[in-house]
Protein backbone atom coordinates (compact mmCIF):
# COMPACT_ATOMS: atom_id res chain seq x y z
CA UNK A 1 0.00 0.00 0.00
CA UNK A 2 1.23 3.14 -1.14
CA UNK A 3 -0.77 6.59 0.66
CA UNK A 4 -0.66 10.16 -0.67
CA UNK A 5 -2.38 13.26 -0.34
CA UNK A 6 -3.27 15.58 -2.71
CA UNK A 7 -4.60 19.52 -2.20
CA UNK A 8 -7.77 20.03 -4.14
CA UNK A 9 -9.01 23.69 -5.83
CA UNK A 10 -11.09 24.21 -2.42
CA UNK A 11 -8.03 23.93 -0.69
CA UNK A 12 -9.00 20.30 1.61
CA UNK A 13 -6.39 17.38 1.51
CA UNK A 14 -7.68 14.07 0.07
CA UNK A 15 -6.18 11.04 1.14
CA UNK A 16 -5.91 7.95 -0.89
CA UNK A 17 -4.25 4.55 -1.68
CA UNK A 18 -2.84 2.85 -3.95
CA UNK A 19 -2.99 -0.78 -4.59
CA UNK A 20 -2.85 -3.65 -7.33
CA UNK A 21 -0.57 -3.30 -10.76
CA UNK A 22 1.00 0.27 -11.04
CA UNK A 23 1.23 0.00 -14.44
CA UNK A 24 -2.84 -1.39 -15.04
CA UNK A 25 -5.90 0.20 -15.94
CA UNK A 26 -7.30 2.42 -13.50
CA UNK A 27 -10.16 1.53 -11.34
CA UNK A 28 -11.32 4.16 -7.91
CA UNK A 29 -12.52 2.14 -5.35
CA UNK A 30 -14.93 3.63 -3.37
CA UNK A 31 -14.82 2.71 0.15
CA UNK A 32 -17.92 1.00 2.66
CA UNK A 33 -19.16 2.84 5.70
CA UNK A 34 -17.30 3.44 8.30
CA UNK A 35 -14.25 2.27 6.71
CA UNK A 36 -11.60 4.13 4.52
CA UNK A 37 -8.89 3.75 1.76
CA UNK A 38 -7.40 0.75 3.66
CA UNK A 39 -10.31 -1.41 2.41
CA UNK A 40 -8.59 -1.20 -0.76
CA UNK A 41 -6.10 -3.34 0.83
CA UNK A 42 -8.65 -6.21 0.25
CA UNK A 43 -8.38 -6.38 -3.04
CA UNK A 44 -4.99 -5.79 -3.45
CA UNK A 45 -4.21 -9.13 -4.67
CA UNK A 46 -6.85 -9.52 -7.32
CA UNK A 47 -6.47 -6.26 -8.95
CA UNK A 48 -2.66 -7.93 -9.55
CA UNK A 49 -4.19 -10.51 -10.94
CA UNK A 50 -6.64 -8.21 -13.28
CA UNK A 51 -4.16 -5.79 -14.14
CA UNK A 52 -5.52 -2.92 -12.02
CA UNK A 53 -4.15 -0.08 -10.62
CA UNK A 54 -7.05 0.35 -7.75
CA UNK A 55 -7.29 3.64 -6.32
CA UNK A 56 -8.87 4.21 -3.42
CA UNK A 57 -9.55 7.86 -2.26
CA UNK A 58 -11.10 8.71 1.54
CA UNK A 59 -13.86 10.45 1.43
CA UNK A 60 -13.96 13.73 3.20
CA UNK A 61 -13.56 13.84 6.23
CA UNK A 62 -12.41 10.22 6.73
CA UNK A 63 -8.93 8.93 7.57
CA UNK A 64 -6.42 11.48 5.50
CA UNK A 65 -9.17 13.37 4.17
CA UNK A 66 -10.33 16.71 5.43
CA UNK A 67 -13.45 17.18 6.48
CA UNK A 68 -15.70 19.37 3.60
CA UNK A 69 -18.68 21.15 5.62
CA UNK A 70 -21.60 21.49 4.04
CA UNK A 71 -20.97 19.19 1.42
CA UNK A 72 -23.44 16.92 -0.76
CA UNK A 73 -23.50 14.11 -2.75
CA UNK A 74 -22.90 15.99 -5.99
CA UNK A 75 -20.18 17.57 -4.85
CA UNK A 76 -17.62 14.03 -5.16
CA UNK A 77 -17.83 14.40 -8.94
CA UNK A 78 -15.69 17.02 -9.21
CA UNK A 79 -13.64 15.90 -6.16
CA UNK A 80 -13.06 12.56 -8.40
CA UNK A 81 -12.33 14.53 -11.27
CA UNK A 82 -9.17 16.60 -9.56
CA UNK A 83 -8.14 13.41 -8.09
CA UNK A 84 -8.28 11.18 -11.74
CA UNK A 85 -6.02 14.06 -13.42
CA UNK A 86 -3.80 14.27 -10.50
CA UNK A 87 -3.19 11.00 -11.09
CA UNK A 88 -3.10 11.42 -15.03
CA UNK A 89 -6.37 8.93 -15.36
CA UNK A 90 -8.98 10.22 -18.34
CA UNK A 91 -11.07 7.65 -18.46
CA UNK A 92 -11.48 4.61 -15.71
CA UNK A 93 -13.61 2.09 -13.80
CA UNK A 94 -15.16 2.73 -10.74
CA UNK A 95 -16.40 0.27 -7.95
CA UNK A 96 -18.02 0.51 -4.86
CA UNK A 97 -18.76 -1.36 -1.94
CA UNK A 98 -21.48 -0.77 0.35
CA UNK A 99 -21.79 2.31 1.21
CA UNK A 100 -19.17 3.22 -1.45
CA UNK A 101 -22.40 2.87 -3.87
CA UNK A 102 -24.19 6.81 -3.98
CA UNK A 103 -20.60 7.77 -5.07
CA UNK A 104 -20.78 5.19 -8.28
CA UNK A 105 -23.87 6.16 -8.53
CA UNK A 106 -23.72 10.06 -8.73
CA UNK A 107 -20.35 9.41 -10.65
CA UNK A 108 -21.99 7.37 -13.20
CA UNK A 109 -24.63 10.59 -13.58
CA UNK A 110 -22.21 13.02 -13.81
CA UNK A 111 -19.30 11.26 -15.78
CA UNK A 112 -20.69 8.97 -17.66
CA UNK A 113 -18.01 9.69 -20.96
CA UNK A 114 -14.95 9.58 -18.49
CA UNK A 115 -16.85 5.76 -17.08
CA UNK A 116 -15.27 2.73 -18.53
CA UNK A 117 -17.70 0.40 -16.08
CA UNK A 118 -19.34 1.24 -13.15
CA UNK A 119 -19.65 -1.39 -10.26
CA UNK A 120 -21.29 -1.72 -6.89
CA UNK A 121 -20.63 -4.77 -4.54
CA UNK A 122 -23.30 -5.35 -1.37
CA UNK A 123 -24.46 -2.25 -2.25
CA UNK A 124 -25.58 -0.74 1.13
CA UNK A 125 -29.66 0.37 0.96
CA UNK A 126 -31.02 3.71 2.52
CA UNK A 127 -31.48 2.96 6.08
CA UNK A 128 -33.28 6.28 6.79
CA UNK A 129 -36.60 4.19 6.64
CA UNK A 130 -35.58 2.39 10.17
CA UNK A 131 -35.65 6.16 11.75
CA UNK A 132 -32.78 7.97 13.94
CA UNK A 133 -33.78 6.12 17.17
CA UNK A 134 -34.35 2.67 15.91
CA UNK A 135 -30.31 3.46 14.10
CA UNK A 136 -28.83 4.73 17.31
CA UNK A 137 -27.60 1.19 18.43
CA UNK A 138 -25.30 0.55 15.15
CA UNK A 139 -23.54 3.84 15.75
CA UNK A 140 -22.59 2.85 19.50
CA UNK A 141 -21.45 -0.27 18.22
CA UNK A 142 -19.96 1.52 15.26
CA UNK A 143 -17.94 3.94 18.05
CA UNK A 144 -16.89 1.94 19.99
CA UNK A 145 -15.27 -0.68 17.22
CA UNK A 146 -13.05 2.02 16.76
CA UNK A 147 -11.50 1.48 20.23
CA UNK A 148 -10.76 -2.13 18.95
CA UNK A 149 -7.34 -3.52 18.22
CA UNK A 150 -6.77 -2.77 14.64
CA UNK A 151 -5.25 -6.40 15.07
CA UNK A 152 -5.39 -9.85 16.49
CA UNK A 153 -6.97 -13.41 15.95
CA UNK A 154 -10.66 -11.74 15.66
CA UNK A 155 -9.96 -9.39 12.91
CA UNK A 156 -7.34 -12.19 11.26
CA UNK A 157 -9.97 -14.39 10.91
CA UNK A 158 -13.05 -11.79 9.58
CA UNK A 159 -10.24 -11.00 7.05
CA UNK A 160 -9.59 -14.31 6.13
CA UNK A 161 -12.60 -15.24 5.65
CA UNK A 162 -13.33 -12.27 3.80
CA UNK A 163 -10.71 -12.08 1.33
CA UNK A 164 -11.90 -15.97 0.49
CA UNK A 165 -14.98 -14.71 -0.58
CA UNK A 166 -13.07 -12.70 -3.26
CA UNK A 167 -16.27 -13.85 -5.65
CA UNK A 168 -17.95 -10.76 -6.04
CA UNK A 169 -14.88 -8.63 -6.34
CA UNK A 170 -13.01 -11.19 -8.81
CA UNK A 171 -15.80 -10.46 -10.68
CA UNK A 172 -16.00 -6.99 -10.92
CA UNK A 173 -12.66 -6.83 -12.03
CA UNK A 174 -13.11 -9.65 -14.80
CA UNK A 175 -16.71 -7.30 -15.80
CA UNK A 176 -14.50 -4.33 -15.34
CA UNK A 177 -11.84 -5.77 -17.62
CA UNK A 178 -14.15 -7.37 -20.37
CA UNK A 179 -15.75 -4.19 -20.53
CA UNK A 180 -12.35 -1.94 -21.04
CA UNK A 181 -12.03 -4.76 -24.11
CA UNK A 182 -15.30 -4.01 -26.09
CA UNK A 183 -16.09 -0.55 -25.25
CA UNK A 184 -13.80 2.30 -25.10
CA UNK A 185 -15.18 6.13 -25.06
CA UNK A 186 -14.31 8.97 -26.14
CA UNK A 187 -12.15 11.30 -24.00
CA UNK A 188 -14.50 14.34 -22.58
Amino acid sequence: MSDHTLTLANGLKLGYAEYGDPRGEVAFYFHGWPSSRIQGSLFDAAAKQHGVRLICPDRPGIGLSDFQPGRTLFDWPETLTQLASHIGADNYHVIGWSGGGPYVLVTALMLPKRLLSASIICGAPPLKFLGDREMFWLYRVMIQLRHLPTHGPWLGAATWRFDRQRFATESAFALANEAARTRRPSHS
